[in-house]
């Protein structure tokens, strides 16, 4: 992809490699790229790559923050928590909700659908009960019809 599409993105990861000596201004200078591009309001996921080939140990977990991992690509070390934190940043901000629409609402459905994942729908008597996962976005926009928060 290109550059330009990083402002759109949900989730940034910054790659580095962490065998380099200079990774840390490869960091700066990408930032301040996706600063540039208008990617700033998004905050990076930090992957360091090639931790088995570098000098410099790696930091132990309890001195990791939670916006970086190390890995390997080659011997597989740290993708478990590279996943970790990837599924962490998808459901960040997100929440499942119940949504009752009056019959006379029904075209905003297919938005829900196309803004969230809906799990289910079940068409009552007075109303249209939804139950979706919906992001801030969505949860701002649909906020008058939800009824519950849901686990």
């Amino acid at each position: 992809s290109t550059l330009e599409e990083a402002a759109l993105a949900d989730i940034l990861l910054v790659l580095a490699d962490y065998s380099d000596e200079d990774r840390e201004e490869e960091v700066a200078v990408t930032l301040e790229t996706l600063r540039s591009l208008g990617a700033e309001g998004k905050p990076p996921l930090f992957v360091y790559n090639k931790c088995d080939a570098a000098s410099d140990p790696v930091p132990p977990a309890s001195f990791v923050r939670e916006d970086t991992v190390y890995i390997s690509a080659r011997t597989g070390e740290g993708i478990d928590r590279l996943l970790a934190a990837l599924l962490r940043l998808v459901r960040e901000g997100k929440k499942r909700v119940l949504l009752e629409l009056p019959y006379s609402e029904s075209g905003l459905l297919n938005g829900i659908y196309g803004a969230g994942t809906v799990e289910d729908v079940s068409y009552e008597n007075e109303s249209i009960a939804v139950t979706a996962v919906l992001d801030r976005k969505a949860l701002g926009k649909y906020r008058k019809y939800i009824v519950k928060e849901l686990r």
